[in-house]
């Protein structure tokens, strides 16, 4: 799995779950309430001397999370639930990695209106993970 799984995994369990669905990549125009993530330009991968190519110990991952809603005011609310979850969040295990640290690089934004006029939001977030299998 990869980090947007990862992320996807990490808003829809917990103590307070986001129930909007959830997709990886792209929105597609249906449904109108959703959540998208989407893998962006991360940082380098850091090696020690004794690590293995192409398994670094310790790797800085970002993301772009983009919500949609029926009004700009639940579009907001969806995206803030998000920047409540991932934002500060440490020590999360998933999908056989250790999510160190999450932090927002941005607080919640509005983006502007998709196709189909509905209000979209995004966040930006650095997520420092390593290897626990």
């Amino acid at each position: 799995m990869g980090f947007a799984d990862d992320v996807r995994d990490l808003l829809s369990t917990g103590v307070s779950p986001i129930t909007a669905e959830i997709f990886c990549g792209d929105l597609p125009e249906r449904p109108a309430t959703a959540l998208c993530v989407a893998t962006t330009a991360g940082f380098g991968s850091t090696h020690t001397f004794g690590s293995v190519a192409g398994q670094a110990p310790f790797e800085r991952l970002r993301c772009q999370v983009r919500a949609r809603a029926g009004n700009y005011l639940a579009a907001e609310a969806l995206i803030t639930s998000v920047h409540t979850r991932l934002d500060g969040l440490r020590n999360e295990a998933m999908n056989g990695k250790l999510y160190q640290w999450m932090v927002g690089t941005t607080t919640p934004y509005y983006i502007g209106l998709d196709e189909a006029a509905q209000p979209l939001f995004g966040c930006n977030y650095d997520a420092y993970m390593t290897r626990t299998t």
